[in-house]
């Protein structure tokens, strides 16, 4: 929505792009939450974009990435990515 869209370009912004969230070893989220933790009072929002919601819904949930996270087409996330 335009909405999020805005939101995206205010402010300093890391984005993380899934293409694929199955094909990631669950080793990297591990790895992931520090680093996401430790920009809290850097100034820094983390926000992850993937095709699948629900799936990154759960593996926020269960590693602790503190992260707002959004749905998004998956050909324009591969187009993102290239």
């Amino acid at each position: 929505d335009t909405t999020t869209t805005k939101q995206m370009f205010k402010g300093n912004k890391l984005i993380l792009v899934f293409s694929d969230l199955k094909k990631i070893d669950p080793k990297k989220y591990k790895v992931l939450s520090p680093m996401l933790k430790s920009l809290k009072d850097s100034g820094i929002e983390p926000i992850g974009l993937s095709s699948d919601k629900a799936t990154l819904d759960a593996i926020c949930h269960e590693y602790q990435l503190p992260m707002e996270h959004h749905s998004m087409d998956s050909k324009i996330l591969k187009a993102m990515i290239r």
